[in-house]
C-alpha cells in the first residue's frame, strides 16, 4: 500500500481564473522532459484550451456569468492607503467564493488523476473492487490538502508503479498552475510493504536518503509518518502518536497567569478543544492509551481547583467533579458518536460507501465506534438497544442531544457515581492468577502471585533484560549495524553469539538509564533492513592473538577467554544470577496487621475490641459550618476515620443538609442512563451555579454537595460497624428505600418520643441504647465530638475495617 500526500503552496491566492472561466489557448505541456511521462496530459490540455473548468464540470452559462461578476472586480487595499488593487487571480482564504474557485479546478485535477491512474493499471482495490465500489485510486482532499491512496498486488509491482503514481499526480497539478511544495514534511510518500521480497524492496526504497526520484525530475521523500489534517498517518498506527500530539497542543494552549474562573473558561474553550480535536479518529484501544492526556488533565485540574487547600489528597473523581469538564476518555467516546452520526448522515456518497463497507466488515476502528454508540445510547429515553446503522439514523437527533448533555455533565456523573460506590472500597491492583504472595530469591522483591513472579523473573533476571546493559541506542556496538529499533537490536544480540561475546569481553555495560524511552526526534523506519555503518572490525584479545599467528580463533579459545574473564563458558550465562529455581519461587509469609499497625506473621485470630460506652457525634449545621475553625479538612477527616475498631457501639447524632434527601444517583446502572438523570438534578444545579462572592474556589453549592455526600456515606459505614444515625426530620419513602439499600443490617424506624420527629437507623446491637436515650434525654444529647462535613477521604482506611 502507498499514500502520496501533496502540499500546494498558496493554493487559494494563486489559482488561475483564466483556467476556471474561459480556458487558456496557450496552455501546453512542458517539452523539456520525456514526452512519454506527460502523454496522459494531452486530452486534458486539449479540453482546457477550449473551455474552462466550470464548463468541464457542467456548470450552466448563467451561473458562470454570476460567479465571474462576483470576482471580476474584487479589490483590496493597504491600511492607511487610498490606493486599491485589483486581484487578477485567486481569492483570499475565508472568502465565500474561494472554495468554489479553487474547488472547481481542483476537481478537474482529481478526476484526471483517477482516470490516468486507471489507464496505467494503478488502483486501490481495498476501497474499490474488494468492497463492491469503483476500482480506481482513492484521492482524499480537504481544502488544499490532498492524499492519494493506492495498493498493489506485490512489493515488486509497488516499486515499479509508485513513480508512475507520483509523476501523474504532480504533473497534473503543475499543468493546472498549482505550485507543489516538495519540502520535508510537505509532499511525502508513506508506504507499507508486505509480501514476497518485501525486505529487499524496503531496503531499496527506505534506505537513506529514502527519496523517490521521478522521471519528471522531482524528488519525493519517504516518511515513517505524516500529519494529514493534524492526525498522524502511519502504516501500522497504534494511536499513541495521536495522543502525544494532543498533549503537545494542550501544553501549547495552556496559560498559568489567569484567575481561577478565567482559567477554567480558557481550559474549557481553548485548551481541551485543541487537545481533543483528533480523538475521534484514534485507534488506540488499550487502557493506558490516553494516559499522557489524562496526566495533563489531572495536573491542570489540580491547579484550577487548588488541591493544596485539601492537602493534595483529592482523588481523581473529586477532581473531575470540582472541575466540571469532560475527561479525555469521555470526550473520546462522545466525539466518536458524533463522527459516526456525521458519516451516516452527511458524508458524500463515496465516503458513505466506504464507511458502510468498513462497518459491515467490523474493522477495529468501527468496533470502537460501535462501543461508543452503545455507551451513549443508554441516555436515550427508551434505553440502549442494538446498535445498527438504521437505529443510529432513526435516532440521530436524540443522540445529538444526549451527546450535548453528556459533554457538559457526563464526566461529573461518572465521577460522582465513582465517589459513591468506591468510597468504601479499597483500591485493588489486578493480579494475574491466584493470589498467593511470592518472594523473588534473586532480588528479594515481593510479588502477589506465582504468575507475577514469573513475569518479574523474565523481565528483570533473564537474557533479554541482561542484554539491555550492552546497548546504547539502536546500533550494535560490536558489529556497527544500525537496526533502527531497540527491540530488533536485542533480538540481534540474542541470536548472534559473536557480537555478544565481544561486548561482554571487551565493551562491558554501556546502557545509560533513562535513554531507552527517550525520544530522539524523527527516526527511520523500524522495518528497514539492518544497515552497516562505517567503522572498524572489532576483535577480542584471543582473536587478535590468533590473527597475529596467521590462523582463525577456535571456539575452545573463545570459551577459555570467557571462562577466564567472565567466570562462565556460556556467552549467555551470568554467574551472579545463578540461583536454583526452588530458591527463586519461594512463598512469602502471610503478613497481617498487628495492633500497632505494623506487619505481623502470626496467624492467630485477633481479639475483639472491648465494649465501651457509646460516644455521640454531631455534624455541623450550615450555620455552624460558616464559621471557620482551626482544625481544617484533614483534622475533621482524621476524627471520623479514627472511630472504627476502638468503638464497639457508635451512635452519631447527625444534622445533614436537606440535599441528601434526593440522592437518586445511587440507583444501580450506568450513570449515563436516562433513568438516572433525574437523580443528578442537584449536581447539575451545583455545576451551573454562579457565585460572585468566591472566585478563587469551586462553587460553594458544589462543595456542600460533595461534603454532605461523603459524610453521609461514611456515617452509613459506621452504622454497619455497630453505630446509628439520628436524622431530626421527617423523610419520605425514597429516603427509606435508600437507607435500607445502604444499611441492610440496620434497624430503621421513626420516633417521636423525644418531643420532635426523629428518623433513626441503628445497628441491632445499639438500637436499645438509642431508644432509651430518645426517651430520657430528649434534645440534650451528650455530644462528645462535633465534626465538619468534608469530601476528603481515604477509601483504604475505611475498607480495612469492614
Amino acid at each position: 500500500m502507498a499514500a502520496l500526500f501533496v502540499d500546494i503552496q498558496a493554493a487559494y491566492y494563486e489559482v488561475s481564473r483564466k483556467l476556471i472561466f474561459r480556458g487558456d489557448p496557450l496552455l501546453a505541456v512542458d517539452s523539456a522532459g520525456d514526452p512519454s511521462n506527460t502523454a496522459h496530459l494531452g486530452e486534458l490540455v486539449h479540453q482546457l484550451q477550449r473551455a474552462g473548468a466550470l464548463v468541464l464540470l457542467g456548470v450552466s452559462a448563467a451561473e458562470q456569468a454570476l460567479l465571474y461578476d462576483c470576482v471580476a472586480f474584487s479589490q483590496w487595499s493597504l491600511v492607511g492607503s487610498e490606493v486599491s488593487f485589483l486581484a487578477t487571480q485567486g481569492a483570499r482564504p475565508g472568502d465565500g467564493l474561494a472554495d468554489v474557485l479553487f474547488g472547481s479546478l481542483f476537481a478537474v485535477a482529481l478526476r484526471h488523476i483517477k482516470r490516468a491512474c486507471h489507464a496505467a493499471g494503478i488502483s486501490a482495490q481495498a476501497a474499490g473492487a474488494l468492497v463492491g465500489c469503483e476500482d480506481s485510486v482513492l484521492p482524499l482532499d480537504w481544502a488544499d490538502d490532498l492524499a492519494t491512496l493506492a495498493d498493489f498486488e506485490c512489493p515488486t509491482q509497488l516499486s515499479e508503479q509508485l513513480p508512475t503514481l507520483a509523476s501523474i499526480t504532480i504533473s497534473t497539478l503543475e499543468l493546472l498552475r498549482f505550485r507543489v511544495n516538495l519540502g520535508e514534511g510537505k509532499t511525502e510518500l508513506l508506504v507499507d510493504v508486505r509480501g514476497p521480497s518485501a525486505k529487499q524492496i524496503r531496503g531499496q526504497l527506505l534506505a537513506p536518503p529514502a527519496v523517490l526520484a521521478l522521471p519528471t525530475g522531482h524528488r519525493i521523500r519517504f516518511a515513517p509518518e505524516y500529519r494529514y489534517l493534524g492526525v498522524v498517518q502511519a502504516p501500522r498506527d497504534t494511536g499513541r502518536r495521536d495522543v502525544e500530539l494532543a498533549v503537545q497542543r494542550a501544553h501549547a494552549a495552556w496559560s498559568h497567569a489567569l484567575p481561577r474562573r478565567l482559567k477554567q473558561a480558557w481550559m474549557a474553550g481553548r485548551v481541551l478543544p485543541a487537545a481533543y480535536a483528533t480523538l475521534c479518529t484514534t485507534v488506540a484501544a488499550s487502557e493506558r492509551s490516553l494516559a499522557p492526556l489524562m496526566g495533563f488533565f489531572q495536573r491542570a485540574a489540580r491547579q484550577i481547583v487548588g488541591s493544596w487547600r485539601y492537602g493534595h489528597v483529592l482523588s481523581r473523581p473529586l477532581l473531575v467533579v470540582l472541575l466540571g469538564l469532560s475527561t479525555p476518555e469521555d470526550a473520546c467516546c462522545i466525539s466518536r458518536v458524533r463522527l459516526t452520526l456525521q458519516l451516516l448522515l452527511k458524508a458524500p456518497p463515496r465516503v458513505g460507501e466506504l464507511f458502510e463497507a468498513a462497518w459491515d466488515r467490523s474493522i477495529p476502528w468501527c468496533e470502537l465506534l460501535v462501543a461508543a454508540c452503545q455507551e451513549v445510547a443508554a441516555g436515550l429515553p427508551g434505553g440502549a438497544a442494538v446498535i445498527t446503522r438504521q437505529f443510529l439514523r432513526a435516532h440521530a437527533a436524540a443522540l445529538f442531544r444526549v451527546c450535548r448533555h453528556l459533554s457538559r455533565y457526563g464526566s461529573a456523573y461518572k465521577a460522582l457515581q465513582a465517589i459513591w460506590d468506591g468510597m468504601l472500597t479499597a483500591k485493588v491492583t489486578a493480579v494475574i492468577g491466584q493470589h498467593q504472595p511470592m518472594r523473588c530469591g534473586l532480588c528479594g522483591a515481593s510479588l502477589p502471585s506465582r504468575q507475577a513472579l514469573a513475569a518479574h523473573v523474565h523481565r528483570k533476571h533473564t537474557v533479554v533484560s541482561s542484554l539491555t546493559h550492552y546497548t546504547n541506542g539502536t546500533v550494535c556496538l560490536w558489529c556497527h549495524h544500525e537496526h533502527f529499533s531497540t527491540d530488533r537490536l536485542k533480538y540481534h544480540l540474542k541470536t548472534t553469539p559473536a557480537c555478544m561475546h565481544g561486548l561482554r569481553v571487551v565493551v562491558g555495560h554501556a546502557y545509560e538509564y533513562g535513554t531507552g524511552t527517550k525520544r530522539r526526534g524523527p527516526g527511520r523506519h523500524r522495518r528497514l533492513p539492518a544497515l552497516r555503518l562505517p567503522g572498524p572490525l572489532n576483535a577480542t584479545p584471543a582473536q587478535r592473538a590468533a590473527a597475529a599467528a596467521g590462523r582463525l580463533c577456535t571456539e575452545d579459545e573463545l570459551r577459555q577467554e570467557r571462562l577466564l574473564l567472565l567466570g562462565s563458558a556460556d556467552v549467555y550465562a551470568w554467574p551472579s544470577a545463578e540461583v536454583p529455581a526452588d530458591d527463586v519461587l519461594q512463598v512469602a509469609p502471610q503478613l497481617q496487621d498487628g495492633p500497632d499497625g505494623t506487619g505481623s506473621t502470626t496467624t492467630a485470630e485477633q481479639p475483639k475490641p472491648p465494649q465501651v460506652r457509646p460516644r455521640w457525634l454531631r455534624f455541623q449545621t450550615e450555620a455552624e459550618g460558616s464559621v471557620e475553625d482551626d482544625q481544617g479538612s484533614a483534622g475533621a477527616f482524621s476524627s471520623v476515620a479514627s472511630l472504627g475498631p476502638g468503638t464497639r457501639y457508635l451512635v452519631a447524632a447527625i444534622v445533614l443538609e436537606s440535599i441528601l434527601v434526593s440522592l437518586g444517583y445511587s440507583a444501580a446502572g450506568s450513570p449515563w442512563s436516562s433513568r438516572c438523570r433525574p437523580g443528578f438534578r442537584l449536581l447539575r444545579q451545583a455545576l451551573d451555579s454562579c457565585e460572585r462572592d468566591d472566585k478563587a474556589e469551586p462553587p460553594r453549592m458544589l462543595r456542600r454537595l460533595l461534603d454532605a455526600t461523603v459524610s453521609f456515606r461514611m456515617a452509613c459505614h459506621h452504622v454497619q460497624q455497630g453505630g446509628g444515625i439520628l436524622f431530626p426530620s421527617v423523610v419520605n419513602g425514597l429516603v427509606v428505600q435508600l437507607w435500607r439499600a445502604l444499611m441492610p443490617t440496620a434497624k430503621i424506624w421513626a420516633d417521636s418520643n423525644a418531643g420532635f420527629p426523629v428518623f433513626v437507623a441503628a445497628h441491632p446491637e445499639c438500637a436499645a441504647i438509642v431508644t432509651q436515650q430518645l426517651r430520657t434525654g430528649g434534645r440534650l444529647f451528650p455530644v462528645d465530638l462535633v465534626l465538619r462535613q468534608v469530601a476528603v477521604h481515604r477509601s483504604t482506611l475505611l475498607s480495612s475495617r469492614s
